[in-house]
């Protein structure tokens, strides 16, 4: 029966009995059996929460028309939330590997990371182009405008766009150099933007636009929303990053832990 599973898993179209298995269905199988149906569950509804809160607040923004605060939630939840969150994904996501590969997959990780940020970035503007134009009015900015930034809806999305930032010029600087540091903080730095980048939106649902636009009902349901996006999303970098450490921790140390290193067949 071994020997029969590993042939079918080599040809194209194979047929068990009855059933004929592609070798795209034989990997999702084997996947399942060998313990990853946890992982697939968590991508799956990691995909889900990220389109679906996406979409639900962009949808709302347009009707809005992209005035003022509809403008500035409809960008930034495309580019820091969705785009950044996909991105995450995408780097880990065992099924577009074998679609793709992995030269096509870090592309596409390439191009989610840039659109983020920019997206986050035009989301931004329309703030700091109502503060110069309070500026260049009456002199200053006003006191609604000051609050508003240190909020921590504002500090943290600020803080999520700089991050943002640091990540993507580590990952530019990754196409020449291949350093393990530089790789960390590239991984560190894109995690920590997103994890600030949805506790700005979490916050962001107490003020006035999301009480005006949305129940109360509806507004705890994005909060657990959230909340459950930041733990599917980041479940794969951590426990990426967790493995790497366990990877590069020293033999002697591994020993007393009672980590064994796994045998090469």
């Amino acid at each position: 029966m071994t020997e029969r599973q590993e042939e079918a898993s080599l040809m194209e179209n194979t047929t068990l009995g009855n059933i004929i298995l592609d070798e795209f269905t034989w990997d999702f199988m084997a996947a399942i059996f060998d313990g990853e149906l946890y992982s697939i569950i968590v991508e799956i509804v990691a995909q889900t929460l990220l389109i679906a809160i996406g979409v639900a607040i962009a949808t709302k923004c347009l009707v809005r028309g992209l005035v003022r605060t509809a403008e500035h939630a409809f960008y930034c939840v495309l580019g820091l939330f969705l785009a950044v969150g996909e991105a995450l994904l995408f780097r880990h996501s065992w099924w577009l590997v074998r679609m793709i590969g992995m030269p096509s997959l870090e592309l596409m990780h390439s191009t989610l990371g840039l659109l983020g940020f920019w997206s986050g970035c035009i989301g931004v503007l329309p703030k700091l182009r109502q503060w110069s134009e309070l500026k260049r009015r009456h002199g200053h900015t006003s006191c609604i405008s000051i609050k508003h930034c240190l909020t921590k809806h504002g500090l943290c999305g600020l803080m999520g766009l700089l991050l943002t930032l640091g990540c993507l010029l580590s990952g530019l600087a990754l196409l020449g150099i291949r350093n393990v540091s530089l790789h960390w903080s590239h991984r560190i730095l894109g995690l920590s933007g997103f994890f600030c980048s949805i506790c700005s939106q979490w916050f962001a649902f107490n003020s006035g636009f999301a009480r005006r636009e949305w129940r109360e009902n509806q507004i705890k349901l994005f909060k657990l929303g959230s909340l459950a996006t930041i733990i599917t999303v980041a479940h794969f970098e951590l426990w990426s990053l967790a493995r790497d450490v366990v990877y590069l921790m020293p033999k002697s140390t591994l020993g007393p832990i009672g980590v064994k290193e796994e045998e090469s067949s």
